[in-house]
């Protein structure tokens, strides 16, 4: 699988919303290589924020993988209870 680097950093936010973010320990940065190691390092970062800003990640992360999709292939999203996201 080829990780689009202009993505790493979205991908911890959109794990934490599948429930799949692992919980790194320290010394994980260390086993793993290549550009993986800036994903578990994105994730210790993304575990550490408070809430409010882990949200904000979170949307940010969804907005630009929604974009960089729509630039390979048309994309329609459908949203349910929408008016929920402001809160």
């Amino acid at each position: 699988m080829k990780l689009d680097e202009m993505l790493k950093d979205a991908i911890p936010p959109i794990l934490s919303l599948l429930g799949a973010l692992p919980d790194h320990r320290e010394g994980a940065s260390q086993k793993s290589n290549g550009q993986w190691r800036d994903v578990v390092e994105t994730i210790k970062r993304f575990n550490g924020m408070e809430p409010q800003q882990r949200r904000r990640y979170t949307l940010e992360g969804l907005k630009r993988v929604m974009v960089r999709e729509s630039q390979k292939q048309p994309l329609l999203l459908i949203f349910e209870d929408l008016h929920w996201i402001d809160n």
